[in-house]
């Protein structure tokens, strides 16, 4: 599996972290045989990353910034779900759940994430919006992007910004 970004990385490992701690904490002996594990685990697993998000709880593994606890938001559990449920799907296709005896059961009983919630910037303020677009100001931009391509032989001083890397490490 190849992963984009590190933020993928990063919410598999959380994922891998969130459910392993929670077998760990109430699954039979630690939820270290995998054949132990059914469907109920599962659900309940569920049902305690829905309860710390709901009451903002933290996390019971993922840590923050300088080891503070990370608290548990729709955004994290949303991606929990995602990718424990992508962790565990790759496992049951690639047969390696059927190898350590992981009922398919358990598998099937990670619900999908839910709409996955996409942040965006928030806007201008109005007062930016109408400095941005104002002519005279569009004006005196045109004018130091003209004086600043002379002093760089052509070529524009600041590379255009292309779309977001789709470049595969």
């Amino acid at each position: 599996m190849r992963h984009r970004s590190g933020g993928t990385f990063d919410d598999m490992r959380r994922a891998g972290l969130e459910l392993s701690t929670f077998l760990e904490l109430r699954a039979p002996d630690g939820g270290h045989d995998p054949r132990e594990l059914t469907a109920d685990h599962m659900h309940l697993f569920v049902a305690d990353q829905r309860q710390r998000e709901r009451n903002s709880l933290v996390s019971l593994a993922a840590r923050g910034v300088h080891g503070k606890p990370s608290i548990v938001t729709a955004n994290t559990r949303q991606r929990v779900f995602h990718r424990t449920r992508r962790l565990l799907r790759g496992a049951l296709e690639s047969g390696e759940a059927e190898r350590l005896g992981l009922a398919r059961s358990f598998i099937a009983a990670m619900p999908a994430p839910g709409q996955m919630i996409r942040r965006s910037r928030p806007p201008f303020a109005d007062e930016v919006a109408q400095a941005l677009a104002d002519e005279t100001n569009l004006a005196a931009e045109r004018a130091l992007q003209r004086a600043l391509r002379g002093m760089s032989g052509g070529r524009p001083a600041v590379p255009p910004k292309r779309g977001p890397s789709r470049q595969v490490m």
